[in-house]
């Protein structure tokens, strides 16, 4: 398990300083413990390795709610165009098979057995909080973060590696 401290650069906040400061409650105000955080944090690092990670969003590709339109043209019946839309609306809540940003990896954890909105909002603040820490930032952005252009997957991985460890240690019992 990892430990976060940064005796190396002691103007930077303690690992305990930013989870006193921390808000464990998700989106619906209930309370989000640190197991369920670390689940999220451990389940979006495995949806990344599966898919792929990628710094910005390459929204060019082609995905499986366009396709059924891609050929649509004035030929087509009334009928065919309506099926094929109503494709397109059910297609476009499946998930994206191109290679994921953090938020994007995130969010999809959100909609399975492994998370929701609630795990995705302290999750994304265990995230910040890790920043915060290496940082000093205040309120670092974790999709900033995740897109700058020199950030590697590796950088990425450890991250999420040490926002899980920090969800375990600091968070709220179960």
């Amino acid at each position: 398990m990892t430990t976060l401290t940064n005796t190396s650069q002691p103007d930077l906040p303690a690992a305990h300083e930013v989870a006193a400061d921390m808000n464990w409650r998700g989106a619906s105000g209930e309370t989000v413990s640190g197991a369920e955080a670390e689940r999220h944090l451990t389940a979006t690092l495995a949806l990344l390795e599966k898919r792929g990670w990628t710094r910005i969003a390459d929204l060019t590709q082609e995905d499986a709610s366009t396709a059924a339109l891609k050929d649509a043209s004035e030929s087509w019946s009334v009928k065919r165009l309506l099926l094929a839309l109503i494709r397109s609306v059910l297609d476009s809540d499946q998930p994206v098979s191109r290679p994921l940003t953090l938020f994007e990896a995130l969010h999809e954890i959100a909609r399975g057995e492994d998370g929701d909105i609630d795990s995705w909002t302290v999750a994304t603040r265990c995230v910040e909080a890790v920043l915060r820490i290496r940082t000093g930032a205040r309120f670092p952005d974790m999709s900033a973060w995740s897109q700058k252009r020199s950030r590697t997957v590796e950088d990425v991985r450890g991250l999420l590696q040490d926002a899980a460890a920090f969800a375990i240690q600091h968070g709220t019992a179960a």
